[in-house]
C-alpha cells in the first residue's frame, strides 16, 4: 500500500478496500478502518454521490469524541 493514505484523516493507510487487485481503491489508517469500511459499502450500494457526502460528514465530525 505504498504512498496509501486513509479516505478519511489521510494519514498512511494501513488498510486497503477495493473490489479488484488491479484498482488503488478505499485506504483506511487503524483508527478509521470501520468508518472506511461502511463508507466503501455505500459507494458501492448506493454511488459516488453519497459516498462522498458520507466522508464529507465524517471529516466534519468534532474531533474529541471520546473515540
Amino acid at each position: 500500500m505504498e504512498n496509501m493514505k486513509c479516505e478519511i484523516c489521510g494519514e498512511e493507510a494501513v488498510y486497503r478496500l477495493s473490489p479488484d487487485l488491479d484498482i488503488n481503491g478505499l485506504g483506511a489508517c487503524e483508527k478509521h478502518k470501520r468508518d472506511v469500511q461502511l463508507a466503501y459499502t455505500i459507494l458501492l450500494q448506493y454511488g459516488e454521490k453519497e459516498y462522498k457526502e458520507f466522508v464529507k460528514n465524517l471529516k466534519n465530525e468534532p474531533k474529541n469524541q471520546g473515540n
